[in-house]
Order: C-alpha cells, then structure tokens, then sequence
C-alpha cells in the first residue's frame, strides 16, 4: 500500500508538506509528502500518545528500534486491546498500514 512517509521513517496520518532547508534559495522550502509502498512489517511498538486533529483523533506509536511513529486509528486501538493486547506501554506483533477515507495509519496484520 502507498503510504506518506514522515520523516522518521514512519507513517504520516495525512499527506503534508515537509520544510527543508535549500542551500541554493539559502531558505527553507516546502516539499510535498512522499509516498512509499510499505507492506507488513514486525515490530514492537511503544504507546507515544494522543492527538486531536480538527476531523481526527488518533493514537501514535513508536517504534522502540527505529524510533519511527506510526499513526492508530482509534477503532483498531480497540481491536489492539481486545485481542493483543498492550503491557507497560509496549505491543509487539505483525503491522500493516491502512487508510480511512484521506487518513493513513497501522492495524494488526489481518485485523
């Protein structure tokens, strides 16, 4: 599935621009997203938080090797505590990414 890549090398929720600094304009220009084909991947992740955004709220999770976050929506964090589960923070399992509508995040593979 292509996803819009963060900077970290995780998922961004909903395609941005990225600023970056130009050495030949000498000054920060915008660059759009970018767009990766990122299949399933295994990982054990770490509760970051919480966002609300003015049509979203959603969970994000951070990867404890990598540092990368990835975006939950709260429908899947659901399904993540009733069949996984999450101890002292941390989940490990296999992940996929999905979308909702013009939104980007994670579920269990095969949820």
């Amino acid at each position: 599935m292509e996803v819009p890549v963060s900077t970290d090398g995780g998922i961004q929720h909903f395609p941005q621009e990225v600023w970056e600094f130009d050495q030949d304009a000498g000054r920060s220009v915008p660059r759009p997203s970018q767009f990766h084909d990122i299949a399933s991947f295994s990982a054990v992740l770490e509760l970051d938080g919480m966002v609300r955004s003015g049509h979203s709220a959603y969970f994000v999770w951070k990867d404890v090797s990598t540092g990368a976050t990835y975006p939950m929506f709260m429908s899947d964090m659901t399904w993540l505590l009733k069949h996984n589960g999450v101890y002292k923070g941390k989940t490990g399992t296999r992940w996929e990414p999905c979308k909702r509508g013009q939104y980007y995040g994670i579920k269990v593979a095969g949820s």
